[in-house]
């Protein structure tokens, strides 16, 4: 049970406070008295300079998501998603992950944090999500659908922001929620051929997106974009043959993306297999071309 206190020990640290733990008190004015203390060592996901951090982290002998906002230039949006969650309370352990504690801190120079605990639902999926498969497909947007039939939309959905446990999805990112009257008229859809009469317009967007009315023609990614697989020639070998072959660290500019295709269409052209053995005899004959690398971004304040 999370208590007024909450002390998170963040391992590896990052800056700007890499020598202290991050201390918060509880909003919640009925918590009970006494420390929770929590080790964070898994990083799940971070964005631009350790602003907002996900954690997945051990709470008594449960796993659950700790999402952290450092600085405070983004406690506002920290503001929005606790808010948010509390607005959507109703769908938490349907559509979106039961929130467990908010909590507001300060750390090392006065840097104010924000800290939301989660019901641990999982982890994205690899790729783009209009590639799974259609049953998947229906499942996720059956999901909005439930959202829409609640009063609520969001601004956008990207892939990274549905996470997958069992068979089952949640939405993980509430800073985008909006009250919403739906125009969804009889709260059903047609599965299979064919498109929906209905009238929303996020939704119908959102659906051909995700292409829930259509059998996805066969894609592979190479660096940053995605290609079909007719479309782009028979050259293109398969998705295991690419990922073997794209360099460890790989920077997805335009130009290498397009160096790497014709490097792994070579590879095609060569009889080469999807084993390692055949992959490591075709690069030791035929070294990866130079990819030009931007170097990482520093992520100092």
């Amino acid at each position: 049970m999370l208590k007024q206190s909450l002390t998170i020990a963040l391992k590896p640290y990052p800056r700007p406070t890499p020598d202290e733990d991050y201390n918060f008190s509880n909003t919640d004015p009925e918590a009970p008295p006494g420390r929770t203390h929590l080790d964070a060592s898994t990083m799940l996901s971070r964005k631009t300079s350790f602003e907002t951090m996900i954690y997945r982290v051990t709470l008594d002998n449960q796993s659950v998501v700790i999402k952290l906002y450092v600085g405070r230039h983004v406690m506002a949006d920290f503001d929005k998603e606790a808010e948010n969650y509390g607005k959507v309370r109703e769908l938490q352990g349907i559509l979106f992950p039961c929130l467990l504690g908010v909590f507001k801190g300060r750390a090392q120079y006065g840097i104010a944090l924000g800290c939301l605990v989660l019901e641990d639902c999982g982890i994205p999926k690899n790729g783009s999500l209009c590639r799974l498969p259609l049953d998947s497909k229906h499942h996720i947007f059956e999901k909005i659908t439930i959202m829409h039939d609640r009063g609520f939309d969001k601004h956008g959905y990207d892939d990274d922001e549905f996470v997958f446990k069992d068979d089952d999805c949640r939405l993980v990112s509430l800073g985008g929620i909006v009250e919403h009257a739906c125009t969804f008229p009889d709260r059903k859809w047609r599965k299979g051929k064919g498109r929906v009469t209905f009238s929303c317009g996020t939704l119908i967007e959102y659906a051909s997106n995700l292409m829930v009315w259509s059998v996805l023609r066969p894609t592979v990614q190479i660096g940053g974009d995605t290609f079909i697989a007719g479309d782009d020639g028979p050259g293109l070998p398969s998705q295991a043959m690419i990922d073997k072959l794209t360099p460890v660290g790989f920077y997805a500019s335009p130009e290498n993306t397009e160096l790497l295709k014709d490097y792994v269409i070579l590879a095609r052209n060569q009889g080469v297999t999807d084993e390692q053995s055949s992959i490591d005899s075709f690069k030791a004959s035929m070294p990866p071309p130079e990819f030009a690398n931007k170097g990482e971004e520093d992520d100092g304040f």
